[in-house]
């Protein structure tokens, strides 16, 4: 794992993980959660690959979960999953759903990914959010029913580090999302086995977004499955993307609206429109 900065968000955020993670191999050791995996039952939709690079529909979202972040505080004070749940199953334009599950910084807990993973009633592979960077992590993420884990390249020293984790994801059945933020990282994760790759407008070192980064997926050949990430509020952010992205995966602007489903149907019309503006 890559040293970081100790005047950085990540590294305050990573610490705090890492705290985190000790204590739960500890009330639950790694040979335990191995056991535990032939209960898992077959996920019967797609995978987020072929979610991904299906033809319709269009446009795709990966609609996201998250009652906070560190950059805003408490996004949604009425935090209701199972209305969450609703909204994101009945839009057949989310493809897809993340779920954060980084409890100090987003709010987020295992049970609430596990929530959407007994509710999933349309099948959509779920996403796990979080600070991944140890294999526990990952048989974690199968156990509690998701389909799909993050990966930040900017966690690891290598291709050879980073494709470790991906490869023991795909092993398990599981889809790595691999996020960049610079064309140093783009590089890095075109050496790996990964097949979906999300370019973050949001520097999660200083929380700064510059949407100018989401340009890197210029860079992404089609045989991958391509996400755009952060600052993704109005229908001229949605179009602008998807012109060279499969999915835009969008969390901050849902949960900050009262009527979830209706923000959804907006955003889409609103993208559909030429002058991008409000239908």
């Amino acid at each position: 794992m890559k040293n970081l900065d100790p005047a950085t968000k990540l590294f305050e955020i990573i610490a705090a993980k890492k705290v985190y993670l000790a204590e739960q191999k500890r009330q639950k050791p790694h040979t335990q959660l191995e056991k535990e995996l032939v209960s898992v039952e077959s996920f019967e939709g797609l995978s987020l690959f072929d979610a991904l690079k299906a033809q319709e529909p269009k446009p795709k979202l990966i609609a996201e979960v998250k009652k906070a972040s560190p950059s805003r505080g408490v996004i949604r004070e009425e935090f209701s999953l199972a209305d969450i749940n609703n909204a994101y199953q009945a839009s057949s334009n989310v493809i897809a759903i993340s779920v954060l599950t980084e409890k100090d910084y987003f709010h987020g807990s295992e049970d609430a990914l596990s929530f959407f993973a007994k509710n999933n009633t349309n099948n959509k592979p779920l996403l796990r959010k979080d600070f991944i960077f140890d294999t526990y992590q990952i048989l974690e993420t199968k156990l509690l029913g998701a389909q799909a884990y993050l990966l930040m390249a900017s966690l690891f020293d290598d291709a050879e580090e980073l494709d470790t984790f991906i490869t023991f994801g795909q092993k398990l059945g599981l889809e790595p999302l691999v996020e960049v933020h610079t064309k140093e990282e783009l590089e890095l994760v075109k050496a790996t086995s990964a097949r979906v790759i999300g370019v973050n407008s949001r520097d999660m070192k200083t929380l700064a977004v510059d949407n100018k980064i989401h340009d890197l997926l210029k860079d992404i050949d089609d045989s991958y499955a391509k996400v755009a990430e952060s600052g993704i509020g109005s229908g001229e952010d949605l179009r602008r993307v998807l012109a060279y992205s499969d999915a835009a995966l969008i969390g901050s602007h849902f949960m900050s609206q009262e009527d979830i489903a209706g923000a959804i149907e907006a955003l889409v019309a609103s993208a559909a429109n030429k002058d991008g503006a409000k239908p």
